[in-house]
């Protein structure tokens, strides 16, 4: 039997029905066809955002969370905060995970990346655009200014080298002498979502490969305020949370 021959046995029969309790009344009978609405299961919730993520999530949710059922894990080396509220449940189970995570601005110019280097030229390009991480428009367009009107003197040595078994090697040390200053100094979120803040930034000249002259960006400060700052944010993080989850460090 087909859908439609199904379709009009039923309608005959409800109208059979219809006409027994009506005494003899007409009835209007609306006919719906089409599926029914497709049921969604709630499934559990999982989040990954900056390091402020879990405390940002308890601050709102603070009344309805059960410390006996939830956890964060911490781990300060990779600078991660895992929090998991309603642990055992199935489709009401948050997981909200926040990271530590490098500004892509400073990804970006691959300060402290020694696989990132640019041609001097290059780098003012790139440079050429980001006047606001800069101290003053006056510093920014000096820089800008000298990588794109590179020149370079490099003073080659050769060194002997004996080391006292019969064995002779020759090394050239080179030198590059340019008006490209060694510093300069930018203002910049180390973290994101965190405030930008003062670090200066080396300029580091690579001869050798056969590429000409390259360049590399290198920022001590930057890697030593990365450093203590990774410890500072876990430990406030962890502050703001140790009351309404319990903490484990891993």
């Amino acid at each position: 039997m087909s859908q439609d021959q199904t379709k009009t046995e039923i309608k005959a029969e409800l109208g059979k029905e219809l006409s027994k309790k009506g005494n003899g009344n007409n009835h209007t009978v609306v006919w719906l066809d089409g599926q029914a609405p497709t049921q969604h299961n709630p499934e559990p919730l999982s989040i990954v955002g900056t390091i402020t993520a879990p405390s940002i999530f308890v601050k709102k949710r603070a009344t309805t969370i059960d410390p006996l059922k939830s956890h964060a894990l911490v781990s300060v080396f990779d600078g991660t905060i895992k929090l998991v509220v309603n642990e055992k449940e199935t489709t009401a189970k948050y997981t909200i995970e926040g990271k530590i995570k490098e500004s892509k601005r400073f990804i970006q110019l691959g300060i402290n990346n020694a696989s990132v280097s640019y041609e001097p030229q290059k780098l003012s390009k790139k440079l050429r655009l980001l006047r606001t991480l800069f101290r003053s428009p006056s510093d920014h367009s000096k820089l800008v200014s000298a990588l794109r009107n590179f020149k370079a003197t490099i003073d080659a040595k050769i060194n002997e080298n004996d080391d006292l078994r019969g064995n002779l090697s020759q090394a050239m040390d080179m030198v590059v002498e340019t008006s490209i200053p060694e510093t300069f100094t930018l203002v910049i979120p180390l973290f994101e979502g965190e405030e930008p803040q003062e670090v200066e930034v080396s300029i580091f000249f690579d001869i050798t490969g056969g590429n000409g002259i390259m360049c590399y960006l290198e920022s001590v400060d930057a890697a030593d305020s990365m450093e203590e700052q990774r410890e500072t944010l876990i430990a406030e993080e962890v502050l703001l949370i140790e009351d309404f989850v319990t903490v484990m460090y891993h």
